[in-house]
């Protein structure tokens, strides 16, 4: 399964939104707004399917801050639900 991701991801970064949007099949408006995110945010999707430490605190924090002073989310930790056995973990 995650050499199946990092094979997914490595041809996403290969090619350009129209080529995505394409191969997808999509059309319309679906297409215009795919393609548009695609675009703007070309690297949203990680090179290899490994985190970091740096990229598990900061979406750690944006869920506290975003959470409205809920104590469950304050008290969550990221870690709990990432397993990185087999895609290992960025430095």
């Amino acid at each position: 399964m995650v050499r199946t991701l990092q094979r997914t991801l490595a041809w996403l970064r290969g090619r350009n939104p129209e080529e995505v949007v394409s191969r997808l099949g999509l059309s319309g408006a679906e297409a215009m707004a795919f393609r548009a995110m695609l675009a703007k945010y070309p690297q949203q999707f990680s090179a290899d399917g490994r985190f970091s430490e740096a990229q598990l605190a900061e979406t750690e924090r944006f869920f506290v801050a975003s959470s409205d002073g809920a104590p469950e989310a304050a008290r969550y930790r990221l870690n709990s639900m990432i397993v990185d056995r087999w895609a290992g973990r960025k430095p």
